[in-house]
C-alpha cells in the first residue's frame, strides 16, 4: 500500500504559485482565513503548533497575537522553505513532518494550542491525528482548525454523504491545472473523531464571505451566501482521559 501523503506531490509542484495565490484569493483571504482567525482565543505567552503551516502565512500573524513561540510542521519541503522566508523569527521553529504519522519529536503536553488551516481533510485517519494533537496539548489547551464543509464536498462529488473516501479535484494555479486529492467525510466523522480524542467543541462556524469578498467577486459572494465551503471549529482538550 502506498503511504505517500495524498497531497504531497501536488503541493511540491505548485508551492510558489499556491503561496502567492492564497495571499489575495477571495476564498482564502476573505472567507476561510478571517473565519478561522476569529476563533483564536487569547494566545499571549502561549506556545502554538501550526499544524500543516504550508508557506507560513499564519506564522507571523500568530506571533502578532502574542504567541511566545510557534512551531510549524508541514509535509512539503518546498512549502516549508517558503515558510522560512515568511517567518524568519527566532520565535518560529519549522519541521518537515507528515501529520499522518505520530509527531514523535514533539513532547507530550508541550503546547497551549494547535492551529490548523485547511489541512485535516488530507489525513486518512483523522481520529489518530486528533488523538496526537490531544497528546501534545496541555489540559485545557485549544484546537482551532478549518476544513472543507462536508455539505460542499458532497455537493461536488456526490455519492453517499456518510461515506469517507478519497476524492480528487482539479485546481487552476496561475492558469495551469493541478490535481489535488483529499478525504471527504460526513460531519459526524469529524465530530466523532474530536470526541474520541477527548476534545469538547466550543464553537463550530460555517465561514461567511466578508464585504471585501463581495467587492472582488460578486458572483462568488452570492454563491457563498447560499452554500458553505468551509467549516471552522474551536475545541478544548479535556483535563480527564479521553473516553474509550
Amino acid at each position: 500500500m502506498d503511504d505517500t501523503p495524498v497531497a504531497l506531490d501536488s503541493y511540491e509542484a505548485m508551492a510558489e504559485r499556491y503561496a502567492e495565490a492564497v495571499r489575495t484569493k477571495p476564498y482564502n483571504a476573505h472567507l476561510e482565513r478571517p473565519a478561522l482567525r476569529a476563533l483564536l482565543p487569547e494566545v499571549r505567552g502561549f506556545r502554538i503548533l501550526d499544524a500543516g503551516c504550508g508557506a507560513g502565512i499564519n506564522l507571523p500573524w500568530l506571533l502578532e497575537q502574542g504567541a511566545r513561540e510557534v512551531v510549524g510542521v508541514d509535509v512539503s519541503p518546498r512549502m516549508l522553505a517558503l515558510a522560512r522566508q515568511e517567518a524568519p523569527s527566532p520565535q518560529v521553529a519549522l519541521h518537515v513532518a507528515d501529520l499522518g504519522r505520530p509527531l514523535d519529536f514533539l513532547v507530550d503536553a508541550s503546547f497551549d494550542g494547535v492551529f490548523s488551516s485547511l489541512v485535516v481533510h488530507y489525513i486518512r485517519d483523522q481520529a489518530a491525528l486528533f488523538a496526537e494533537f490531544a497528546r501534545l496539548l496541555r489540559p485545557g489547551g485549544f484546537f482551532v482548525f478549518s476544513t472543507h464543509h462536508p455539505y460542499a464536498d458532497h455537493q461536488w462529488h456526490g455519492g453517499s454523504y456518510f461515506e469517507t473516501r478519497l476524492v480528487t479535484d482539479e485546481w487552476r494555479m496561475a492558469g495551469e491545472p493541478m490535481t489535488v486529492s483529499y478525504y471527504r467525510r460526513p460531519l459526524s466523522a469529524v465530530t466523532g473523531a474530536l470526541a474520541g480524542a477527548g476534545f469538547v467543541i466550543d464553537r463550530l462556524t460555517e465561514a461567511l464571505p466578508t464585504p471585501e469578498f463581495q467587492r472582488l467577486d460578486p458572483e462568488g459572494y452570492a454563491r457563498q451566501m447560499e452554500k458553505p465551503s468551509f467549516l471552522c471549529v474551536r475545541a478544548t482538550c479535556c483535563e480527564s482521559e479521553p473516553p474509550h
